[in-house]
């Protein structure tokens, strides 16, 4: 179950990449799901590449990338791999990709997230 961020305006549910205990901010403005470089490079993962995307930032700048990163990801209830676009510093997000692929029931007033198992392991996105 997903809970409030520190700001009460964020939704934040924990997981785990790659055996880390994490914080991922999810984010229904995003379209995508992003990662850090650092935490790519920190746990040496493989980037791939691919058709470059524009990724535009909250504060109105966008960056062109074409650099992804297939993670192990485990929220308790559901475990896979998942795809995220790597960019420098930026928050683990779980956008919108994810949101579609497992639509979690969300409660907006109370600002909580719960996913519901869907079988053993979810698919990639």
């Amino acid at each position: 179950m997903g809970h409030v961020g520190q700001e009460k305006q964020q939704l934040v549910l924990e997981g785990k990449v790659h055996e880390q205990d994490y914080k991922f901010l999810v984010d229904t403005g995003a379209t995508h799901n992003f990662i850090p470089e650092q935490f790519v490079n920190d746990n040496g993962l493989a980037i791939e590449l691919g058709k470059k995307v524009k990724v535009n930032l909250a504060n109105g700048d966008y960056v062109m990338t074409n650099r992804f990163a297939r993670c192990m990801v485990d929220f308790g209830t559901l475990s896979g791999f998942l795809y995220f676009t790597v960019l420098p510093n930026c928050p683990l997000i779980l956008g919108m990709s994810f949101l579609r692929a497992y639509n979690p029931v969300i409660d907006f007033e109370n600002m909580s997230i719960m996913l519901e198992k869907r079988g053993t392991s979810c698919p990639p996105v």
